[in-house]
C-alpha cells in the first residue's frame, strides 16, 4: 500500500513551498515552553542582529497537539515587532493555550491557513478512491461512517469505530465491540421490513480478539433469533461468518442483525456486516456515487475454506477465493417522482444471488476532518496541485482588488505560472482536463 500522508504533513509541505524566496523558514518546532501569547524557537528564529519586524505578520499555525497546548490546527497572527531577536521568542494574537516545548508550527505569509486547508480539500476531491460497497439492506454495512449510531448496544457493550489497519477489513474503519460488565450484544439500530417466507443471506467479517463472536439474524417482531441463522468463530484473524440461506418466519415483519458474545472481556472487530434477500435484484447506489460511470464492477469472492468446528460454525477463511464478476445494469429513477431517493440511480442484477455481493465504485475523497486524517494519494501531486490552486486564488484576489493592474504585473502571476509548469501538475491536468481537438479538413 502507498504511504499514507496526513493532512498536517501535506499542509506543512505547502507552507514550505509557498515560503520559497523568503529569508525565514516556514517550518519549525518550539524549543522552550511558551505562554498563551508567545512561542520560542531558539534554533530557527534567534538572530542577534535581526529586526523585531523581520518576520512581518504571518499567520502561525500550530501543527500538533502537545499535552497542555493548543489543538493541532489552531492559528494566530504574529504581532508587529513580534520577534525577540536574541531569544527567538515570537509574540502572537489571539491567545492560545500555553505553547508547549516541541510543538511543530508553520508560518503562512500570503494566505490564511484555513483557506489553504479548504483548497487542499477541494484538490482532494479530484482524486476518487476505489471502495467496495456491500450490497446490504442495512445502513453503514461497510462501517465507513465515523459514528456508531447505526448500531445499538442491547446488553453492556461499548461501541467505537477504529482505523487501525490490522483491525479493518475494507475501507478505513471497522466497528469495535467491547464487553462491559456482562456478555455484549449489539444490534443494527434500524430494522428492515421483510416478507414472511422470503429467503435471505447474511454475512460479516469478524476478528474475535477476545471471546467467541456469534452472528445471527434476529426476528425483531417476535424478539427471537431466527432458527438456523446463527454462526460464530473465536479466532483473532479476520474470518467470514456466512449464515446459510434462511427463510423469514411466518409472523416476522421486521429483521435486524446481531453480534453477541459470552463474557464481559469480549473484544470484537466487525466489518462488512450485511444481509440481502437472495431474490431481490435492485440495489440503490450510495448517495456519494454522483456519476454512474463511477460504478466499476459488481461481484463476489468465492468462499474460503471452512473453519474447523471447534473454532467456528458457518465460519470461513478469507482471501482464498477469487473475485467473480456478477452482471448488472444501471437504471435511473423517474425524474421528479420523489425527493426522498438517496441516489437517482440503481443497479439491477440477475437472481438468485449465490454469495454476498460487493459493488466496486470510485468514491470522491471527503474533506479531512482532522490533522491526523490521511490519504494514500501521491504526496507530491497533491502538494503541487494545492500550491498551484493557492497561487490561482491569490492571483484572482489581487486582480479583483487591483483591476487596473496588468496581468503580468500581478505579484502572483509568475508564481502561479511556475507552479502550473510543475511536471506532476501538468500531467494531472493533461489526464483530467479537456482533450485537445484537432480538426482535419479532407483534401480535395
Amino acid at each position: 500500500m502507498p504511504t499514507a500522508n496526513t493532512r498536517v504533513a501535506l499542509l506543512r509541505d505547502c507552507a514550505e513551498r509557498l515560503a520559497v524566496g523568503r529569508p525565514w523558514p516556514a517550518l519549525g518546532s518550539t524549543t522552550a515552553l511558551g505562554s498563551t501569547t508567545t512561542f520560542a524557537d531558539l534554533t530557527n528564529l534567534a538572530y542577534a542582529d535581526a529586526d523585531t519586524d523581520a518576520l512581518g505578520n504571518p499567520w502561525v499555525r500550530f501543527d500538533e497537539l502537545v499535552t497542555g497546548g493548543p489543538a493541532s490546527g489552531a492559528f494566530s497572527k504574529v504581532r508587529d515587532a513580534g520577534l525577540t531577536v536574541a531569544t527567538g521568542v515570537v509574540t502572537f494574537s489571539p491567545a492560545q493555550l500555553a505553547i508547549q516545548t516541541g510543538t511543530d508550527y508553520s508560518l503562512w505569509w500570503d494566505i490564511h491557513p484555513l483557506i489553504a486547508a479548504n483548497i487542499l480539500d477541494r484538490v482532494m476531491r479530484l482524486f476518487p478512491r476505489l471502495v467496495y460497497v456491500p450490497v446490504s439492506a442495512f445502513t453503514d454495512a461497510d462501517m465507513e461512517s465515523s459514528a456508531t449510531t447505526d448500531y445499538t448496544s442491547i446488553a453492556t457493550a461499548t461501541l467505537s469505530k477504529v482505523t487501525t489497519v490490522s483491525r479493518v477489513r475494507h475501507g478505513i474503519r471497522s466497528l469495535r465491540i467491547e464487553g462491559n460488565a456482562a456478555a455484549p450484544t449489539v444490534e443494527t439500530t434500524d430494522y428492515f421490513r421483510v416478507r414472511p417466507n422470503a429467503q435471505w443471506m447474511a454475512s460479516c467479517h469478524v476478528q474475535a480478539d477476545v471471546g467467541t463472536a456469534t452472528f445471527l439474524a434476529y426476528d425483531k417482531t417476535n424478539s427471537a433469533a431466527i432458527t438456523g441463522a446463527t454462526g460464530n468463530h473465536r479466532l483473532q484473524a479476520f474470518c467470514e461468518i456466512e449464515l446459510p440461506p434462511f427463510n423469514i418466519p411466518d409472523t416476522c415483519e421486521r429483521l435486524t442483525l446481531r453480534i453477541t458474545g459470552t463474557a464481559d472481556a469480549d473484544d470484537f472487530y466487525v466489518d462488512n456486516m450485511m444481509a440481502w434477500p437472495v431474490n431481490q435484484n435492485r440495489f440503490d447506489l450510495p448517495s456519494y456515487v454522483e456519476d454512474p460511470a463511477w460504478v466499476l464492477e459488481l461481484g463476489y469472492w468465492e468462499r474460503g475454506n471452512a473453519i474447523i468446528t471447534a473454532d467456528g460454525t458457518y465460519a470461513y477463511t478469507l482471501d482464498e477465493g477469487e473475485w467473480v464478476q456478477w452482471p448488472y445494469e444501471i437504471k435511473q429513477h423517474e425524474q421528479g417522482a420523489t425527493t426522498a431517493m438517496a441516489n437517482p440511480f440503481w443497479i439491477e442484477f440477475p437472481v438468485p444471488i449465490r454469495r454476498p455481493l460487493f459493488l466496486k465504485v470510485n468514491r470522491p475523497h471527503g474533506a479531512f476532518a482532522a490533522d491526523t486524517d490521511s490519504t494514500t494519494v501521491d504526496r507530491e501531486t497533491v502538494v503541487e496541485l494545492t500550491v498551484h490552486q493557492i497561487y490561482k486564488h491569490l492571483f484572482g484576489h489581487y486582480q479583483q482588488t487591483h483591476p487596473e493592474t496588468a496581468v503580468t504585473s500581478n505579484p502572483f502571476y509568475y508564481q502561479m505560472a511556475e507552479a502550473g509548469r510543475h511536471a506532476k501538475v501538468r500531467a494531472f491536468y493533461l489526464r483530467h482536463g479537456q482533450p485537445n481537438v484537432e480538426v482535419v479538413a479532407p483534401r480535395r
